[in-house]
């Protein structure tokens, strides 16, 4: 199982049937929302809507979307977890608007058992974002997934570019659902001679003291086509624990 999902689930309280029945048809709404955000073709993205590089100056300015309605983008990427013996999958897109909201969506589906080829779980997210002023925004966020309450985090970002890389900064003070929590979170992402692109993730949770972090690394070989190598990690502070996954990957992107 995706170990943030696995860190979700482990926060979660126990639950009467009567709030099992309003949580299953809310991650049947979260589902039919984030199927829909796989859809979207490929045009642009920046740090905001997540994984996609652009030309940024080598000054520190706010990032800025493109002046395009309409504007989106999709990426497949099916994977294999090296030391779970696992397949996956995981499909993201973007979209943004010339008013300054933006969106970003991903799905993760793989197996639940190590060792096992049947892809029968789910972690997704969904973002909502408005521009208010140079790079600052506000956004709400939605946390769903296979044995987890869905999660809703309000909060403010920031984009930022700065000598070739794309940075954003998230700060969620407080969340709805199955788990209480004060989230801080970091994204950024660059290219390298045009064709090998990092990119690299932090969650901080306050209240429970754990990082969540994803990096990755890719290698453009032509054509929307990709291959590269992910890690994912998650440690407990106070356990000093570390459960780390490394993924090789290949990207679609249209």
């Amino acid at each position: 199982m995706v170990v943030r999902q696995e860190i979700m689930m482990k926060q979660n309280r126990e639950m009467t049937s009567f709030s099992r029945c309003k949580c299953a048809f809310r991650k049947a709404a979260v589902v039919g929302a984030l199927a829909v955000a796989s859809l979207m073709p490929l045009k642009s993205a920046t740090a905001e809507d997540g994984r996609r590089n652009e030309p940024v100056p080598d000054t520190p300015t706010a990032v800025e979307e493109p002046e395009e309605s309409g504007s989106a983008w999709m990426t497949v990427r099916p994977g294999y977890v090296i030391g779970d013996n696992q397949l996956l999958i995981r499909a993201e897109g973007g979209a943004s608007s010339v008013h300054g909201t933006r969106f970003y969506g991903f799905v993760d589906i793989q197996p639940s058992e190590h060792d096992s080829a049947a892809i029968d779980s789910f972690y997704g997210e969904l973002r909502l974002s408005q521009d208010i002023f140079h790079g600052l925004a506000i956004y709400g966020e939605l946390n769903a997934g296979t044995g987890m309450d869905p999660v809703f985090r309000p909060g403010v970002l920031y984009n930022l570019s700065a000598g070739g890389w794309n940075m954003q900064l998230r700060l969620s003070p407080i969340s709805l659902g199955g788990v209480q929590e004060v989230q801080l979170a970091f994204y950024t992402n660059t290219t390298f001679a045009g064709r090998i692109s990092f990119e690299a993730l932090f969650d901080v949770n306050f209240k429970a003291g754990s990082i969540y972090y994803e990096t990755a690394t890719d290698v453009d070989i032509g054509a929307g086509f990709s291959v590269g190598l992910q890690i994912r990690g998650f440690s407990v502070l106070e356990d000093r624990t570390t459960d780390i996954q490394p993924l090789l990957r290949v990207s679609f992107s249209h």
